[in-house]
């Protein structure tokens, strides 16, 4: 009688079977009423691991779409097919693409995995957790986007597409359908493939893919520090720059180029740095590596608000600071010496705007 009041805690199919097992066996002991209720545990268990496993895919998801979303918008309104004929712009498009695929894959193989394990748990759990998932996809998309990042890119997030459409494709596609192909699979899928190790890995790839690490760098020691490269460049309106003039002032050195993705991502956070610390003593300075030079970089100036002044480089300039790949970023003290360098890569917003407080403080 016990046994059978436990067993109707199981679902349907696992009861009728447990049940079956028990009177081939002619079990009726305390032994099977432990295996029974030690059964019960296990799958109710299990179900609190569902609500945070779906908080996990939605918020990893959540993420990676507003990332993808930023960099979408900002190749589709900067689009222009002459851009293709620029090595730098194809490797830099080549490198985000790759990227993408990366985190697309890991976010599905994610879900997938997620789903195999729950539907092998149980059915009526995985339509629980199906539940539970696109709930927790409506409390995301409908949440009001906050934050500093969130306000640097405002124009993105304004949209409805960007902010509501492009995130439940995202979620429908690498999370949701994956996830319930995993469930109805389950049953085919042998049970080794869910090993702890396996999922860690899955979800340390999802998590890192979903929002790549930045290029993050330590002020050097006053001691270690060297003079910077002499800048001696002309501006739009053809009045000459020169980094020997802005000593005693902390200099951000931008170095980037109208198809660089990562260039354009940093511009909004240096124009709210000149416009935060410029009275304090900071300076940004933008040197446009764009090999038709005004021609294209006038241009995109005139539709970006960017209160500092830009140049355009040279060779020299290249060679004299060791660019290979931008963006490159570099910060220089009151003392006209390098004291951070940021190269090849998306800064590390935080981690750069520390740096630029530190210098600022030292007023040497």
């Amino acid at each position: 009688m016990m046994i059978r009041l436990a067993a109707r805690l199981l679902a349907a199919d696992e009861r009728d079977a447990v049940l079956g097992d028990l009177a081939e066996s002619g079990e009726s002991d305390v032994h099977a009423l432990r295996g029974v209720l030690g059964l019960v545990v296990r799958r109710h268990l299990s179900l609190g691991l569902l609500i945070p496993l779906a908080a996990v895919l939605s918020f990893i998801s959540r993420r990676m779409a507003d990332h993808g979303a930023i960099f979408v918008w900002l190749y589709a309104n900067n689009w222009d097919p002459a851009l293709l004929s620029n090595a730098g712009y194809r490797h830099d498009l080549a490198v985000n693409i790759g990227a993408a695929a990366e985190a697309c894959l890991a976010l599905f193989c994610l879900a997938s995995i997620c789903g195999c394990a729950i539907g092998l748990v149980s059915r009526a759990r995985g339509a629980l957790f199906t539940m539970l998932l696109l709930s927790a996809f409506g409390l995301l998309n409908v949440s009001t986007h906050t934050g500093r990042s969130t306000r640097l890119n405002a124009p993105v997030f304004d949209l409805p597409f960007y902010r509501t459409v492009f995130p439940l494709l995202v979620q429908a596609t690498l999370v949701a359908a994956p996830t319930i192909w995993g469930m109805r699979r389950s049953a085919a899928v042998r049970r080794w493939l869910f090993s702890p190790l396996l999922l860690l890995v899955t979800m340390a790839g999802a998590a890192t893919a979903a929002d790549p690490p930045a290029v993050r760098a330590a002020i050097q020691p006053d001691a270690d520090r060297k003079p910077a490269p002499e800048v001696a460049l002309k501006d739009s309106s053809g009045k000459q720059l020169n980094l020997k003039k802005y000593r005693r002032k902390v200099v951000l050195l931008d170095f980037w180029a109208t198809w660089c993705t990562g260039c354009k991502t940093e511009i909004p956070w240096f124009a709210e740095f000149q416009r935060t610390y410029g009275r304090k003593g900071l300076s940004v300075v933008g040197v446009a590596m764009d090999d038709e030079g005004w021609k294209i970089v006038k241009p995109f100036l005139a539709g970006h608000n960017v209160p500092y002044r830009t140049v355009v480089g040279n060779e020299m300039t290249m060679k004299g600071f060791g660019l290979q790949t931008l963006p490159d970023t570099f910060l220089i003290d009151r003392r006209g010496r390098l004291a951070a360098a940021y190269r090849a890569g998306l800064v590390d917003r935080e981690n750069i705007e520390s740096n630029i407080k530190a210098l600022l403080a030292d007023k040497r």
